[in-house]
Parts: structure tokens; sequence; C-alpha cells
């Protein structure tokens, strides 16, 4: 089933996100911020950045594949912006006219496209041009990881697909453009995708960056990378200059009838990048041409004393889907032992963690890595108390084989991180652990997947994100043995978590037609794992985001890891 491919996720770029802000990557002052009063129906967005790519295949992360599906970038599918922040973004189609069809295989997606869609040359968008921009994610150059993985084109012994691409012209290369051209089919405006394996969310998979049309006449390979032709309510005036940023003009040929998520109501949309938090938070205090701007980056802790003690500014707190959480080794050691595990679990203080992280601004406890943004979410398992139960702890360890076990915490030295896992160890050590904290620096997530740190490694930290609202995207990537466990690596399941039922449940979740039952199927597999103690949940992170007085209607957006949602926004006119 889908479990079993190796799916190379948007989250995985996440490894990152803890690292404290700093100044510009060129290592200039960026550009001045702006300094006239803004026209009419202009909105400001203000980031240290940098963008990485506009280019469809080449976007990566979710808050930039955010930013680019409101602008200008449109897919398959899409999902609503969420009033007020309440319930869960609803995926509808964008670019088609529905969420798509499946056989009842679900190896077979079909997708029609709306017939009023056009580019910002007046052009109709095509199901070719959507065909395309899909195989260009086969290229090297690409991050659309989605595709090869997904698409019924034979890879070779290496694993890598025999399709490199629309480039390519090597011998040989022929076989594997007939190969991509069974898999992915037109038929007039509809568009159908074979599956190597079933899949039930793929109706989800096609509104990533990945899944976007790109319009061949436009292709200059890798001069293209920041070509953001736009098929949304937004063009680039001009070019983009990176570390700058640009401006973002109507475009004519965008219709609000033919789009059922963006309602685009600024007039421009200035987007400046490389500037230094410290100086974004700065103007944003000072007011003037900044009334209508938004920092589309968190506030970093030390500033939030100035943002609150700032009139005029308003500030929004979001969860960013970002999961704290602990991978206990279960090949090894005390953590072997199943009630050594669960006691772990229990003792563990959330709260602890949460509070050195800077409060319930910058994190909340949690107790599972399916947060309450995915269906497949539920109530808490082993223990509910925030701050850990210390005597049932104890009790689970009177079971174990060891009842005063010694283990070693790895974990990513940062500021934020070390804090948080010095609370941990306070409230570990009174259930009855000794516990020895062992900070990694350098390359953490690449040494903690080494076999041979597991050798010496009872529990590892890590961290994780959905890349869209389902559990697929959580849970495979993390335990699945049969995509991870190899003799040079144990991938993202750092504690090599090996269970036959779990992966046979993965597998019925993938391939379930019904919504419903699959969530619940990633749900109880999620509950086995919990109850297990296979993996050991602390905290969802929050972003601190700051806005100036004349923008309302601000939200943030789950199913783009809780980044600003440009759909509703609104200046004062």
């Amino acid at each position: 089933m889908i479990a079993r491919l190796r799916l190379p996720l948007l989250a995985a770029t996440l490894a990152g996100a803890l690292l404290p802000l700093s100044g510009c990557q060129d290592g200039g002052t960026g550009p001045a911020l702006p300094t006239e009063e803004p026209r009419r129906g202009e909105l400001t967005l203000l980031s240290l950045g940098p963008v990485l790519a506009w280019d469809p295949q080449r976007v990566s992360g979710r808050e930039t594949a955010g930013y680019a599906n409101r602008l200008f970038l449109r897919s398959l599918t899409g999902y609503t912006a969420v009033a007020d922040g309440q319930g869960r973004p609803r995926l509808v189609g964008d670019l088609a006219t529905g969420t798509g069809t499946a056989d009842s295989t679900r190896t077979r997606w079909s997708f029609t496209l709306r017939k009023d869609v056009r580019w910002q040359d007046g052009s109709r968008v095509t199901c070719a041009d959507v065909k395309y921009g899909v195989s260009r994610s086969f290229a090297r150059e690409m991050a659309g990881a989605y595709p090869p993985v997904l698409l019924d084109v034979p890879r070779s012994a290496s694993g890598r697909s025999i399709y490199r691409g629309p480039w390519e012209t090597a011998k040989g290369s022929a076989a594997g453009r007939r190969a991509f051209d069974r898999a992915v089919t037109c038929t007039g405006r509809a568009i159908t995708f074979r599956l190597a394996e079933p899949m039930g969310d793929f109706d989800q998979v096609v509104s990533t960056p990945a899944f976007a049309p790109f319009k061949k006449s436009r292709e200059r390979k890798k001069d293209s990378l920041y070509d953001a032709f736009s098929t949304g309510p937004y063009r680039l005036d001009g070019r983009w200059t990176p570390s700058k940023g640009g401006t973002w003009v109507r475009n004519r040929y965008w219709t609000p009838s033919a789009d059922p998520i963006r309602r685009a109501q600024p007039d421009r949309v200035l987007h400046r990048e490389g500037l230094d938090p410290q100086a974004v938070v700065e103007d944003l205090v000072g007011g003037g041409a900044n009334r209508a701007a938004i920092a589309i980056e968190p506030v970093p802790r030390a500033l939030w004393p100035v943002v609150d003690q700032a009139a005029g500014l308003s500030t929004v707190v979001t969860p960013n889907q970002l999961v704290d959480y602990l991978a206990p080794n279960v090949r090894r050691g005390p953590m072997a032992d199943e009630h050594t595990r669960r006691a772990l679990a229990l003792a563990t203080d959330r709260q602890a963690f949460v509070d050195a992280l800077g409060g319930d601004r910058a994190a909340e406890p949690t107790w599972s890595l399916l947060t309450p943004a995915l269906p497949s979410s539920h109530p808490p398992r082993l223990e509910r108390g925030a701050h850990g139960n210390a005597a049932r702890a104890r009790a689970e360890l009177r079971k174990a084989k060891d009842r005063t076990p010694r283990i070693v915490v790895a974990y990513r030295d940062s500021p934020q991180v070390t804090e948080g896992m010095k609370a941990l160890e306070k409230g570990w050590e009174s259930a009855g652990f000794e516990v020895t904290l062992e900070p990694f620096g350098k390359d953490y997530f690449a040494k903690a997947a080494q076999p041979a740190t597991a050798r010496t490694v009872d529990v590892f930290w890590s961290n994780w994100g959905a890349d869209w609202p389902s559990a697929s995207t959580v849970l495979p990537p993390l335990f699945d043995s049969r995509t991870n466990l190899t003799s040079t690596s144990n991938g993202r399941d750092y504690g090599a978590v090996k269970d036959v039922r779990t992966n046979a449940t993965f597998d019925r979740a993938s391939a379930m037609r019904s919504s419903r039952r699959r969530a619940g199927l990633w749900a109880s597999a999620d509950i086995r794992l919990l109850e297990r103690g296979m993996y050991v949940p602390i905290a969802q992170r929050r972003s601190v985001l700051v806005h100036g007085p004349d923008v309302s209607e601000v939200t943030t957006n789950d199913a783009y890891g809780g980044a600003v949602d440009l759909a509703t926004i609104r200046v004062a006119r």
C-alpha cells in the first residue's frame, strides 16, 4: 500500500524550523522598509525570507506554498480559508470543478478542469498545461517529489523513476516518456492519474504545488526559479529580486466567479523580504507606511514585550502544526520494555516544556502527533494532565525489568530545545529515571538516523508536521518500518519501531474509500502507538504574528502550517 512508498515529504524541511531567526541571507542589511503612505488597498508583507523559488514545481515548505497559492498559483484542489480560526479548512476543487473521482481500487483518479481559468496572458489553462507541470516534478532539479513517488511509473533498481522529466534526452528516455504518458492522460478537460498503489486522499495530494500547471512556452529550465506566471488573482509587476522581494498587482484575467477560495481584497501586495525581525517590529511600532503591513513570519520571543507595549498593533497567536515529540529506542536497553516506555510517557511534564519555550504563546501541551487540525485527532491516551503523573509512572516502573532505568536522551542543541529538555528531565527523575541529556550539534537529524547512534541513545527528541490535513503525512513517514529501516539508516523512525499490525493498519487506511472510516483507522493506529509508548508527544508549537492597525480579517490556515491566509485579508481603504 501507499504506506510502503518512501515519501520525501515537505514536512521534512521543518527540521530547521526551530532555528533562531538571524540576519538576511546575503549578509547585507536588506532593503529599506517602505517610507511612503501606502496606496489605496495596498498590503505590505514583511519577512526575513528568503523565498527559495516561485516556480511551482520548485516551491518547498508549507508556508511558502500557502502564500504562492493565495497570490498566483492554483492547483487542481485547494483549501478554503477558515473564518475567525474556527473549524478546519475544507478541501474544494480549485482549477478542477470538484475534488475528483476515483475508481473502486483508488488507483485511478480523474479531475475535470474549469472552463474559465486563464493564465495572466489571457490564454486558457488546459489539461496539457497541468500534465506538463506534473511532468516537471520528475526532473532532478525539482522539489515536487510526490508525482515520482505516487504515479504508476516504473522505477529502476536504484529506486529512481525511469522517467526523468520533459527535458531528458539521454538514451532510453523514450521508455520513460511512454510510461509517464500512460500514467497521466488527458481527454478534453479531464486529466486522469494512475497511481502505483491505492491512495484514498490523493485528492489532497493534488493541492500541492507539484500538481500545478506550467505553461510550456514559459519554460526556461534552470532560469525559471522565480517565474511566477499566474493563474491566480495577482501577477508579479516586473521581476522578483531574491532577498529583496517584489510587487504583486492584479491579474486582469482572474475572475472571482471561477475561484471558490480567494477573495483577493487588496489591490496590490508589496512583498518585502531580507528584513531583520527586529527592524520589522520596530517599523511596525513606528506606524506610518506600515499601518497596512503584516509580518508574515513569527515574532521572536525576545521581541514580544516590544509588541505588547506598542499602541495600535495587533497580534495573532496561532498553532503552526509543528509537534515536538520523543522517540524511545525500542530495540535496546530499558526502552525495549513497554512498561518503561509507558512510564516515560506518564512522567513527561509537558507544561514544563511549554513554559521553558516561552509559555502558552510559544506552544501548547499535546498528547498526539495528530493535531486538532487533522480529521483523525482523538482524545488523550495514558495521561491527560499537562504536568504528567509521577505516581502512576513509578507504579508502571515497578512492572518493568529495571525499576530505576538509566537513559540517555539525545536532542538538537538549540537554546529553546535545551531549556525544554532540562525541564523534562526533572519530571522523569521524580518518577525514578536516571537521565543523561546528550545534545547533538550540527546535522542532528542525520546523526539521529544512523543505526550506530541508536546503539548509545535510549530516547530521541524530534519534531514533525503534516504536509496536508491527513495522518498519512504523519504516521507512515515516522513509523512505517518498511520505508524507514534499512541496514544503513533508520530514516525518520529514530526509535526503530517495527510493528506489523500498525503497518497493516497504515495500508488499510491508505486505501480506504470513506474519509470518515479512513480517519478512524489512522486514529486507531496512532492510539496503538501511544498506548505501547512507541512515541511520546510533548507540545504543539505556536506562532506569534503581528500586523498594523489598517489590516483586518487576518486569519491563519492549518493546511499551510498556520501561515497567514492571504485569501481573506484586507486593508483599510
